[in-house]
């Protein structure tokens, strides 16, 4: 069954929102994995910038692993683009999170994108 796609707004809104570090990962669970092989990249988009959005999100121990487990059932084309990549990866550099990460930013490389580079207010 698949979702309906009216549904990924306020499910992005609600999950970008959460209050804590569980929160968070029931929220990816229960309101992101049933999209899992239906987002777009614009929607992969605007779920990196919810990541990043929230400190909860960010910081949850199982994040990582969820994002590694939707992108690798995700077409290369339908990945989210290299700009939110940037994004995304520029504000893990700030917060020195890339551990929880490693394996995303692998999974990235594979279709071209490259880490951009430091940049001496990230320093």
């Amino acid at each position: 069954m698949q979702p309906i796609a009216e549904f990924w707004p306020r499910a992005v809104e609600i999950y970008q929102g959460s209050g804590s570090f569980r929160g968070s990962e029931a929220n990816f669970r229960d309101l992101v994995m049933p999209f899992v092989g239906h987002l777009s990249s614009s929607q992969y988009d605007q779920l990196l910038d919810a990541i990043i959005a929230n400190g909860q999100n960010l910081s949850a121990a199982e994040t990582g692993n969820l994002l590694l487990n939707i992108l690798r059932n995700t077409a290369a084309s339908n990945r989210p683009t290299h700009d939110a990549r940037n994004r995304f990866y520029n504000r893990l550099r700030r917060v020195y999170s890339r551990e929880n990460y490693a394996e995303v930013f692998d999974l990235f490389q594979e279709d071209g994108w490259k880490t951009p580079p430091t940049q001496g207010d990230d320093e």
